[in-house]
C-alpha cells in the first residue's frame, strides 16, 4: 500500500524485484470470446485486467459512470499495437477451435 492508504501500517505485502512480472488469475479454462454477447461484458473486464496498466481494480480499469463495454471500447482505440495482437490472437484461437 502507499503510504496515504489507512492499511499502510498495518498490511504488509511482498515487494517483488524488477523484472518480475503477474498476472491475475482468470476463472474458466480459456479467455472469454469477444463474440458472444451472454459474456461480452466480462470478456470486456477481463481483456481490460490483464492488458490495461491498473493499481486499483475498482477505479482504475472504468469510470463509474462508463459501461464495461465503453471502457473496453475507449482502451481499444488508443491501445498499443502490442495489446490489440494479444486480443487478435485471443479470438484467433476461439476461431480455430470452433472451425
Amino acid at each position: 500500500y502507499l503510504t496515504s492508504h489507512p492499511k499502510s501500517g498495518s498490511v504488509h505485502r511482498v515487494i517483488c524485484s524488477p523484472g518480475h512480472h503477474k498476472l491475475p488469475n482468470f476463472l474458466g479454462r480459456w479467455f472469454p470470446r469477444k463474440d458472444d454477447e451472454e459474456i461480452y461484458d466480462f470478456y470486456c473486464v477481463s481483456m481490460l485486467a490483464l492488458l490495461k496498466l491498473w493499481r486499483n481494480l475498482a477505479t482504475d480499469l472504468k469510470l463509474p459512470t462508463e459501461s464495461w463495454a465503453v471502457a473496453f471500447k475507449t482502451f481499444h482505440d488508443s491501445s498499443t499495437p502490442r495489446a490489440r495482437r494479444a486480443l487478435s490472437e485471443i479470438q484467433y484461437f476461439h476461431e480455430c477451435e470452433s472451425a
